[in-house]
């Protein structure tokens, strides 16, 4: 029987404190019907939640009963939520991919050809065999209730240079689900025997810069332990508010918010706050239950400042792209710079002259990375 998850809301009547659940949905099958008595995780207060299938659905709180409508017939009295809300959107936006087809960022440092297709073709020819080993780890960390955050591949790639090229894929490991990955599905974090720095500094199109980011950010998630966006605009105010929350969409699905924080001006996140229509959800409704992206209200603001430039931050160095150009598709040219920094240089060169207190979410602590 097919099963459907629908997440949950609901704010407590009394502080608005917000409690999210999961009810299961038995699809073509029978649905109990039911409550949950829930004290409030923040002032006590206890009230009920209607949910179908009470003892199958999760919750990240306690509750003091649960009733099946068709054996408990009476219910305590008590309030319900003033507001409550079932939704299917992700936890998060991040659903980040690789534009194989697109401009390459790992090109061979002797020939100047691109990698990533064969790279791509490498992957697809052993994936048979990847996929069964990577099943088999899969059954064992299920049997061992264990975890293990991706699942990584290293492989060879052919170039026509004659030097041995090692590509890195990598794809989020996520256990008890039976859809199988495609080829596409892994991210290229590395190619050994190919040089960013040459590649990357230098005049290019505002297109490719965005294609250069997108490309470095699934490098940095795997590779690097933070990652930093830090530009004063994202978009421009001549575009419709469509195509700049397309902006802002492919933004946010390349950036995990445990993972990254994002400064920018105070008036640019107010302007994101204030696109919506049919191709955005308010804004502060997201946010009233919680759902708003986490790296927007972490509201890391840029003052006196017009830096563009982006990290990914590790313990044993950093690589920081940077350039004149914003967050914003075209066929204009800017001026792009790579570099690699020790962490002692990255923190005098760049992180102690941003003065602002970074409020990564997920991240305990100040500016320190």
């Amino acid at each position: 029987m097919d099963v459907r998850v629908e997440n949950g809301v609901a704010l407590c009547p009394s502080c608005s404190k917000i409690h999210n659940y999961k009810e299961v949905h038995y699809v073509g099958g029978i649905n109990d019907r039911g409550h949950w008595q829930i004290k409030c995780a923040g002032c006590a207060t206890e009230f009920l939640v209607r949910v179908k299938n009470p003892m199958e659905s999760h919750r990240e709180f306690a509750i003091v009963a649960s009733f099946d409508d068709e054996i408990d017939e009476d219910l305590p009295d008590l309030p319900f939520p003033d507001h409550s809300v079932r939704h299917t959107f992700p936890e998060n936006d991040y659903a980040p991919d690789f534009d194989y087809e697109g401009v390459s960022l790992y090109v061979c440092e002797h020939t100047g050809d691109g990698l990533e297709l064969a790279a791509l073709k490498a992957l697809t020819a052993e994936f048979k065999r990847i996929s069964n080993q990577q099943m088999i780890a899969h059954n064992f960390l299920l049997a061992h209730r264990t975890s293990s955050q991706h699942s990584i591949v290293h492989i060879d790639v052919p170039c026509t240079c004659g030097h041995n090229h090692k590509a890195t894929f990598y794809m989020d490991l996520k256990l008890g689900i039976d859809e199988q990955p495609t080829p596409t599905d892994y991210l290229l974090a590395d190619i050994t025997g190919t040089g960013l720095v040459d590649r990357l500094t230098g005049v290019h199109s505002k297109s490719d810069a965005m294609a250069f980011l997108a490309k470095l950010l699934a490098r940095w998630h795997l590779l690097h332990d933070r990652v930093l966006i830090v530009s004063p605009f994202v978009g421009y105010s001549q575009l419709s508010a469509e195509k700049r929350y397309e902006i802002w969409t492919w933004l946010l699905e390349h950036l995990s918010p445990d993972r990254a924080v994002l400064v920018t001006r105070p008036a640019t996140f107010t302007e994101f706050k204030t696109l919506e229509g049919d191709f955005a959800p308010p804004y502060e409704l997201l946010r009233m239950f919680g759902m708003e992206n986490k790296l927007i209200s972490a509201n890391n603001k840029l003052h006196k400042s017009h830096a563009k430039f982006y990290a990914g931050i590790g313990s044993e160095g950093v690589e920081v792209l940077s350039g004149s150009a914003n967050l914003v598709p075209g066929p204009s040219l800017e001026n792009l710079s790579f570099g690699r920094f020790t962490p002692a240089k990255w923190q005098s060169n760049y992180e102690s002259k941003l003065g602002i207190e970074l409020n990564r979410p997920g991240f305990a602590g100040g500016s320190n990375f």
